[in-house]
């Protein structure tokens, strides 16, 4: 694996490239990670695929320029037409977790006669859930989120009522309090939800594109998973013609590393 950047404006974009077949596969990991968590899933696929394994902004050595202001599907069109270029790359297929089905689904939407199949693995854009809603797009409660970077013991007061009253899943909570526990990692998730608070998409669009250029859609989910579950992935699987839908008996964190081991035992 070697590493290399792409600048594009005041935007850096840092990737992992690991070497492999002939076909391209671009990677974009979750919330918390970098581009070295698809390293598993490289040396699985490195028969059929060289994999591109990017830093999403504020994870790794990418660079956004602006904490105040989201990536639009426009810059990010321009910026990953420029990356193409740079690495003469003319088709490719995506694959991404969690986080990263945001960044995979505007690859696919912007270049939808060059993706040639799609690998979603728990993958976030497809329902977005009424708590980021909250916390990314009406002002006041981006301000109060902002906060509690700064002063988080109200927020740790809501998660104890959560906790009393059961009103969250366990395991939500959990990740909720572990990603709120200090005060990088509350920046991180403050950064990460407004930077990419205007990549939403229309899944009937997006299943319109799927079906109308015949990409190969594979999902993979966790039965155990309570933040990307198979009911609310039904929002895009409804509309497609056709899918291959995997669930495996695992939950949400590992679940890049449990992909891996399914396709090498099931190759």
């Amino acid at each position: 694996m070697n590493t290399r950047q792409f600048h594009f404006k005041e935007a850096v974009l840092h990737f992992g490239v690991y070497p492999g077949g002939k076909k391209v596969l671009l990677a974009f990991h979750g919330f918390g990670q970098s581009q070295g968590h698809f390293s598993s899933m490289a040396a699985a696929l490195a028969k059929e695929y060289t994999l591109y394994s990017f830093d999403l902004f504020y994870h790794g050595r990418s660079l956004w320029p602006d904490s105040r202001q989201p990536i639009s599907k426009d810059f990010w069109k321009e910026m990953m037409e420029g990356f193409l270029k740079q690495e003469e790359i003319e088709q490719f297929s995506l694959i991404s977790f969690s986080l990263g089905g945001k960044f995979a689904l505007a690859t696919f939407e912007a270049f939808p006669q060059k993706t040639k199949e799609l690998f979603l693995i728990a993958p976030d854009g497809i329902s977005t859930s009424f708590w980021y809603n909250m916390a990314t797009y009406p002002s006041w409660a981006r301000n109060y989120f902002l906060k509690v970077v700064e002063e988080p013991e109200s927020l740790f007061r809501l998660f104890r009522l959560f906790r009393k009253f059961q009103l969250i899943d366990k395991g939500i909570l959990r990740f909720a309090e572990y990603q709120m526990s200090n005060r990088h990692q509350r920046e991180k998730v403050y950064n990460s939800w407004v930077m990419s608070r205007a990549l939403r998409f229309d899944m009937t669009q997006i299943a319109s594109l799927i079906n109308r250029h015949k990409v190969k859609v594979k999902m993979y989910l966790g039965r155990y998973d309570r933040l990307m579950t198979e009911r609310n992935m039904q929002k895009l699987l409804r509309h497609l013609h056709d899918y291959e839908l995997e669930i495996l008996n695992k939950g949400h964190y590992m679940l890049i590393e449990d992909v891996a081991r399914f396709i090498r035992n099931n190759r």
